[in-house]
């Protein structure tokens, strides 16, 4: 068979892996919630953890970044495929946790699937800007993770290419951003806040991942108190 037959098809199982929908699954077992109609819409562990709790989103994040990004990866690179499957099939696990076809085509925004990618072509720099730029930076110092993880994915192919790191590893870089901004701009498919003109909430889609200035009442739309696990 065609090599590049064989790429697409096994990309074709990363997507349709990396498309198993963690938290949408999660929070609508455990509590018949939607979790693409509360909080920030996102089908991730960031908006899990509003209603679950941090250690569930942190479990759920760990779950989507490794089984769902590196394990794909690791796999393709353990059975000896080019270099180019690989960036398809990491590409293509995020695309999944983006678009996912089990719940519409919506889905989450894919940062936990990509990182765990990276993992898997043992990019250890570009791991550590997403976890310094966006989860130092961004989360524990100035309280703006989605901005900071914009500025992150942005500066992935930049640093790749000055430090001279494979270059497969740059495309997956461009694929990534690619990826990340059209995510952020479509979200899940929602209409634009309302009263919101159009070109401002595309804006605040881009840089800050929601569609209006105020991030509390954005990511706290519906959302109840966390859920406790009976103690019997």
């Amino acid at each position: 068979m065609n090599a590049w037959w064989v790429t697409a098809l096994i990309a074709l199982g990363a997507y349709l892996w990396g498309a198993f929908p963690t938290s949408y699954v999660l929070l609508r077992l455990t509590r018949g919630i939607d979790i693409r109609k509360t909080g920030s819409g996102n089908v991730g562990s960031t908006n899990l953890m509003a209603h679950m709790g941090v250690k569930v989103g942190i479990a759920v994040g760990t779950f989507d970044c490794l089984v769902k990004g590196t394990l794909p990866v690791a796999l393709t690179r353990a059975f000896g495929l080019p270099h180019e499957a690989q960036v398809a099939v990491g590409l293509a696990a995020i695309a999944g946790h983006n678009w996912s076809p089990y719940i519409g085509f919506t889905g989450g925004r894919g940062i936990a699937v990509a990182i765990g990618a990276i993992f898997g072509f043992l990019a250890w720099r570009e791991s550590l800007i997403l976890i310094i730029v966006a989860g130092v930076v961004g989360r524990a110092v100035t309280k703006q993770l989605a901005l900071w993880m914009g500025i992150a994915i942005a500066l992935l192919a930049p640093v790749s290419l000055l430090t001279d790191a494979p270059t497969y590893l740059v495309w997956f870089d461009l694929g990534f951003l690619s990826i990340a901004t059209a995510k952020r701009l479509t979200a899940n498919w929602e209409r634009p806040w309302p009263g919101e003109p159009l070109y401002r909430v595309f804006w605040f889609r881009l840089v800050y991942d929601r569609d209006i200035a105020d991030h509390a009442a954005w990511v706290t739309r519906g959302v109840a108190k966390p859920w406790v696990p009976p103690t019997n």
